[in-house]
């Protein structure tokens, strides 16, 4: 409990892709520590001198601190949720939960990003949310250790936060009515983010074959979250690319399902894997089929190199992945890898949409 808080708010310039410059301030005006947001490539809440709380406008009442109010979908699911655990042990009311702003051009407001919103609404949290966007003061603030992140020590979350998870999107069997659906293999698929988003290339094949193997390809941003947590919920195996989808899949996997996560990229696919045992007890193994790598050729050596990386698996390696461990009744053959000309008209279409250039990296010297 913070009391005469300060939030020190971010100005125009002070947002980069992903950290940006805020921070919370007790009256001594020292950091409260607690409050950063923390990823794998460090603090997203940046650093800056405490401003004069003199004149600072003074918000009454007692609030929870929710950190960054994220614009990005599994930024938002991660981050923007990492401190909501704490409602279920704080004693009294909270009058409710304030965000510091993505934007730089709003200013104080009711509400936050729409993804945040609806990731309340999920989770079933109706408390008045103010997002921060100018300095001010706080009577009372709760701040709550973050439970989850990208981190290597939080993404699998603490116990608490995969307790209020799953005791809200997971209730004990016979709370609630029965769909009486049967279980489903699904294939959880990133094609409908457009070509120009990364991931694996000629994904659109390997959701004809996955279909024609008896998977239910999903597009997951075209359902609500609520329909999402309920296919999840049902599901007996998952297959898909390591991306955000899966983070919300991993909190609402039975224990009994199998998880196949198709590998893109250093870190994440493993990490997901720990997400789905720790959050499920659900089974989870990573296929990693031999790739080559295309990227535009100025992010070779940097730091985000595999955020603008498209990997191209090797076909008939995945098919015999899938096959021993159990996601396919067999490798047949029939998974093969596209020509030439059609690797160079799907790099063509990759460039126009991205509006990038793309060459070809071998992956083991790319940064991890």
């Amino acid at each position: 409990m913070v009391k005469d808080a300060i939030l020190r708010a971010t100005r125009p310039g002070e947002k980069g892709d992903f950290a940006q410059v805020c921070r919370v301030f007790g009256p001594d005006r020292r950091p409260v520590a607690l409050s950063d947001t923390i990823a794998r490539p460090g603090r997203l809440s940046l650093s800056a001198p405490c401003p004069d709380p003199a004149g600072l406008p003074l918000r009454s009442g007692r609030w929870l601190f929710g950190g960054i109010g994220f614009l990005h979908f599994g930024h938002a699911l991660i981050f923007s949720t990492a401190r909501l655990w704490a409602l279920d042990h704080m004693k009294g009311a909270v009058d409710g939960i304030l965000y510091f702003d993505r934007s730089t051009r709003h200013g104080t407001r009711s509400g936050t990003s729409r993804h945040v919103e609806a990731i309340l609404a999920l989770l079933g949290i109706d408390l008045p949310v103010v997002t921060v966007g100018q300095d001010e003061r706080v009577e009372e603030l709760v701040v709550a250790e973050a439970g989850i992140s990208t981190s290597a020590d939080l993404f699998a979350g603490t116990e608490g936060f995969r307790a209020f998870i799953r005791r809200r999107l997971c209730p004990a069997p016979g709370s609630v009515p029965s769909a009486h659906v049967p279980e489903t293999h699904l294939y959880v698929s990133r094609l409908k983010l457009g070509y120009a988003k990364t991931g694996l290339m000629f994904e659109d094949r390997i959701e004809t074959l996955m279909a024609a193997a008896g998977y239910q390809v999903f597009y997951p941003e075209r359902s609500s979250l609520e329909d999402q947590v309920a296919l999840y919920r049902r599901a007996a195996r998952i297959v898909g690319v390591d991306g955000s989808a899966l983070h919300l899949a991993a909190f609402a996997a039975p224990a009994s399902a199998q998880v196949a996560i198709l590998g893109r990229r250093p870190y994440f696919p493993e990490a997901l894997a720990g997400q789905f045992r720790a959050f499920s007890g659900a089974s989870a193994c990573v296929l990693r089929p031999p790739t080559q790598i295309f990227r535009p050729p100025g992010h070779v050596e940097t730091s985000d190199a595999w955020t603008a990386s498209y990997s191209l698996p090797d076909f008939p390696s995945l098919e015999r992945a899938l096959a021993d461990a159990g996601f396919l009744a067999a490798a047949r053959g029939g998974w093969t890898n596209p020509t030439q000309e059609e690797l160079d008209a799907r790099i063509r279409l990759i460039s126009r949409r991205s509006g990038r250039s793309l060459a070809s990296h071998p992956a083991d010297r790319l940064p991890i």
